[in-house]
C-alpha cells in the first residue's frame, strides 16, 4: 500500500502484507553483504566473484554467529553501519578499472589476486555472518516498533520445589532461552535471588536450603524485548534431608 510501510501495516493489522514487506527488506539486507551491490557496480547476469562464491559454498556454512542480537534504532543506522563493513572489501571480477571497485580496507588487493579461494573464504567469513547477524537485527527492530506488550506468564510450583512457567505473546513469541526463575525466603530479608539451573527453559528445580515459606516468581522475554513477569506464589518447602538432620 503506497505509503504505509511494514510497521504502519501491522498496525492496522494488515499482518500479511506488513510481513511481506519486510521479507522484502530482509533480501536488501542481505544484498548490502555483497560488495558488487554496497559499491553499486553494474554486474549483468550476476558476474561478480564473490556473489558466485556465496552462491555456490553457502550449503558449507552450517554454523550460525552466537550471542546477542545487535540493536538499532532505525533501519537508515543498520543500513549504513552494514554497508560500511561491507564496503572495505573489493567487487568485481578482477584488476582494472571496468572489472570492479576498489574496498576502502582492500583497495584493489583481491581483485588483483584475482580473488584467490583462500581470500573468498576469508571475506565470506565475515560477511556471510554479517548477513545472518543484520537480518536478526531488523527482526529485533520491526518487533521493538510493532510489539509493545509484555508477555503473559504463569508459574507453577510443585511440592518438591519444581518450577515450571508457561508464557505467551501474540505478537513477536516468547523467546524459549529467556526464561529466569527468582525465590525469596519470606522469613529472611525478603531480597529476589536467581534460581541456579543449568539451561535456560520453561522449567527449573528449587532445592531450600532451610525449611520454611518461600516465594517465587519467573520472567520471560518476547522477541521486542519486553519482560512479563509472573504473580508471586508461595510455598511451604522441607530443606534437603542432609541438611535438615544437621549434616
Amino acid at each position: 500500500t503506497q505509503g504505509r510501510g511494514a510497521v504502519e501495516l501491522h498496525r492496522l493489522g494488515e499482518k500479511g502484507k506488513a510481513y511481506w514487506y519486510l521479507g522484502h527488506i530482509a533480501h536488501l539486507v542481505q544484498d548490502l553483504s555483497v560488495p558488487a551491490h554496497a559499491h553499486l557496480w553494474p554486474h549483468p547476469a550476476k558476474l561478480d566473484t564473490y556473489e558466485h562464491y556465496v552462491k555456490d559454498r553457502y550449503q558449507e556454512r552450517t554454523t550460525l554467529p552466537s550471542g546477542a542480537v545487535e540493536s538499532f534504532s532505525t533501519p537508515y543506522e543498520l543500513f549504513r553501519r552494514t554497508g560500511e563493513i561491507t564496503l572495505r572489501y573489493d567487487a568485481g571480477v578482477g584488476s582494472g578499472p571496468l572489472r570492479g571497485k576498489d574496498g576502502t580496507a582492500d583497495k584493489g588487493r583481491r581483485r588483483d589476486d584475482g580473488f584467490s579461494e583462500a581470500e573468498l573464504k576469508e571475506e565470506g567469513d565475515v560477511l556471510f555472518a554479517l548477513a545472518v547477524r543484520r537480518v536478526a537485527a531488523l527482526f529485533l527492530l520491526f518487533y521493538k516498533s510493532v510489539d509493545k506488550t509484555a508477555p503473559v506468564v504463569d508459574l507453577s510450583v510443585g511440592k518438591d520445589g519444581g518450577l515450571s512457567a508457561a508464557a505467551t505473546d501474540s505478537e513477536s513469541g516468547v523467546d524459549r532461552r529467556g526464561y529466569r526463575f527468582e525465590w525469596s525466603r519470606l522469613d529472611a530479608s525478603g531480597a529476589w535471588r536467581p534460581v541456579a539451573y543449568e539451561a535456560s527453559g520453561p522449567s527449573a528445580r528449587f532445592n531450600a536450603p532451610l525449611a520454611g515459606l518461600y516465594a517465587f516468581r519467573a520472567s520471560a522475554v518476547d522477541a521486542a524485548g519486553n519482560v512479563g513477569v509472573s504473580a508471586t506464589v508461595v510455598r511451604r518447602l522441607s530443606a534437603p534431608p542432609l541438611l535438615a538432620s544437621g549434616f
